[in-house]
């Protein structure tokens, strides 16, 4: 006899089982069909793997959101530092429009008259880094003799002229204040220097500031990177407007001579010291082309060693900017001190308690299945000690 017609006696008589069918394995030797003994069940596994699953997703998207709010307060505190930068240097070039007046409301402009006007500006205070103000005059070599002559005449009896090449004008370092400071660069002719003549050609062509490259300061014995700044000076009553008149009304130059170190110092307190700055002149971040470095080296960027228990910075960012004609890139890179404010906790926090509630909910679960197996257990001795009695009774 078949099974099923067996199981439709079985339970034809009642919709239901009866009250004393048993609900757990009845242990009469047999293996259970359904693979009882199973340590961790499907379903308690599948709800801690969902539970593990969500607790992962929920901490990425936490600590995506606190990346996205840290970059987000990195890049404001790095503007700020940009800003700083570039006001400063900006205040240099009021300086030199300031002196280059003193030429244009007056042609004949003679050393003590400029000494007078550099005493009365406060210069650590108005131009830090700067190492005074000068005036280079364009001189024709054939008329360099009657130059140096009147120059002398001019309460400068020392004044001589260090030049080299041939060209046929030189830039001459005719008047230099604060002197004893900067007396080494007086007289020097600045055109024998390609990089220097460079910047000073610049301002003569466009009529507006410019600044040289990376160079040695004559008169700073330290050694110390620096540059020159320079402010073309036309004859009076021209108004030159295009390269060819700037050309043949060019009279001479105002000059700051600057030592960066010094014009730059503590820029990064705009940031309150979160973000450290190294300058490049150019767009190459190389060993050769650091103009300045702050709270170490940027990390990532070349240049001097940075501490050796410095860590990767959390954060690093690139800007240009146009100074005096001439691109410097501003590499920013978070400090320490930035990178202790940023939350690592609540990242931790949720994976542990999503960690924890999904072993806490295993319990349940587990507890819950056993039950659920015993008692399918159960009807299956129920059911089949119902298909043995009618078959004794049949054979019977």
């Amino acid at each position: 006899m078949s099974v099923p017609s067996i199981s439709r006696r079985a339970t034809s008589s009642s919709g239901s089982l009866p009250a004393n069918a048993p609900i757990g394995p009845q242990h009469s030797g047999r293996v259970s069909p359904l693979g009882g003994g199973r340590a961790v069940s499907v379903v308690a596994a599948s709800l801690l793997l969902i539970g593990l699953g969500c607790t992962t997703l929920t901490c990425w998207l936490i600590q995506r959101n606190i990346h996205t709010v840290e970059q987000a307060r990195f890049e404001y505190l790095a503007e700020r530092v940009k800003n700083e930068t570039e006001r400063r240097l900006r205040t240099y070039s009021y300086g030199l429009r300031g002196a280059r007046g003193l030429f244009n409301a007056n042609q004949d402009i003679t050393r003590g008259e400029f000494r007078d006007y550099v005493a009365s500006r406060d210069m650590p205070q108005e131009f830090p880094g700067v190492l005074g103000f000068g005036y280079v005059e364009r001189v024709p070599r054939e008329r360099l003799s009657a130059f140096i002559a009147a120059e002398q005449a001019d309460n400068a009896p020392e004044f001589a002229v260090r030049t080299s090449g041939d060209l046929p004008d030189l830039y001459v370092t005719t008047y230099i204040e604060p002197l004893e400071a900067n007396r080494d660069a007086q007289g020097y002719d600045i055109a024998s220097d390609p990089v220097r003549r460079e910047a000073a050609d610049r301002a003569m062509l466009s009529g507006e500031s410019t600044i040289t490259g990376k160079v040695s300061l004559i008169q700073d014995h330290q050694s110390r990177t620096g540059f020159l700044s320079f402010l073309p000076v036309y004859q009076s009553g021209t108004h030159p407007t295009s390269p060819e008149e700037r050309r043949r009304d060019l009279r001479g130059w105002v000059e700051a001579p600057m030592e960066i170190e010094d014009a730059l110092r503590d820029v990064t307190a705009a940031a309150d010291g979160r973000v450290a700055l190294g300058i490049y002149d150019g767009r190459e971040m190389t060993t050769t082309a650091l103009l300045y470095t702050e709270s170490g080296t940027p990390s990532g960027a070349p240049g001097p060693a940075a501490a050796a228990d410095q860590s990767p910075p959390s954060s690093v960012q690139r800007a240009m900017v146009n100074v005096g004609g001439r691109d410097w890139t501003l590499f920013f890179r978070s400090t320490p001190r930035f990178d202790a404010g940023t939350d690592h906790t609540t990242p931790l926090v949720a994976g542990a308690c999503g960690t924890v509630i999904s072993i806490l909910l295993l319990t349940p679960a587990q507890i819950c299945d056993e039950v659920s197996w015993r008692g399918l257990c159960g009807v299956a001795d129920w059911v089949h000690e119902q298909v043995q009695s009618t078959d004794g009774r049949q054979a019977a």
